[in-house]
């Protein structure tokens, strides 16, 4: 049943459930009785617009946009259909339609947010703005057989095994990729200093004969690691050391 009629003490309630969003008419005929008994029309129409119940939970910590990518943003009002609401920024640019967009930041630290509705040739508009902090997109991790960072024991036929030099992204709430574009291979052979250099994220066969010339005990250093990220920054990664085993 989609619509109630009840009737108490001279009021009248008409109880209405729409079956999609968006602008409803509805309307009809209420017929009073007159005192020689006949009927008297009153005919009647009027129009809502039908939302879904909305939950906004904006917790301060994660109004946050990230430079140099597409950030999504969904954007309702309670009252006003998705095709009236008319959204635009500061510092930054955005796209879309019907609730969704996409925002890209600018180079500033902070952005607002503004909605304004367009509705039966009126224009409303919601309170100050929303606003949202700037950042870059945080460095990923870079890992050599398996091991970020923090460093580890790695065994000689497993180093010699390598391919090259991965980043990764750690607990982050976008799917990135970033690559890695040069890093230099070090460790002490024969009690010299020797130092090797990758143009790419890949092994070069200078860097292999090092890495066939290890002992066990001998440690390798995987650093000045620079990755380029979705945002065209070059970043530095820092160094992987290693202990053959």
């Amino acid at each position: 049943i989609s619509s109630i009629i009840r009737y108490k003490r001279g009021v009248v309630k008409y109880n209405y459930v729409p079956k999609a969003e968006g602008p409803v008419v509805w309307g009809g005929v209420l017929k009073v009785k007159r005192p020689d008994g006949s009927m008297a029309p009153y005919p009647f129409s009027t129009s809502f617009i039908a939302a879904k119940p909305v939950v906004v939970v904006s917790p301060d910590a994660m109004n946050v946009f990230y430079r140099g990518l597409d950030n999504p943003v969904s954007v309702s009002v309670p009252g006003f259909a998705a095709e009236e609401l008319k959204v635009n920024m500061s510092n930054g640019s955005i796209s879309g339609s019907k609730g969704k967009f996409k925002v890209r930041p600018g180079k500033g630290k902070e952005s607002v947010v503004r909605v304004t509705a367009e509705k039966d040739g009126r224009t409303f508009t919601f309170g100050q703005g929303v606003k949202f902090r700037i950042k870059n997109v945080p460095d990923p991790k870079p890992y050599f057989a398996g091991i970020s960072s923090a460093g580890g024991n790695v065994s000689r036929k497993k180093l010699t095994a390598q391919q090259g030099v991965i980043a990764k992204m750690k607990d982050f709430q976008f799917d990135l990729k970033f690559n890695v574009i040069s890093f230099t291979m070090s460790a002490t052979i024969k009690g010299k200093i020797v130092e090797k250099k990758s143009p790419s994220k890949r092994v070069t066969s200078d860097q292999r004969i090092l890495l066939k010339a290890l002992k066990g005990g001998q440690k390798l250093y995987i650093e000045k690691i620079k990755a380029k990220g979705p945002d065209g920054t070059i970043r530095d990664l820092g160094t992987i050391v290693l202990k053959a085993i």
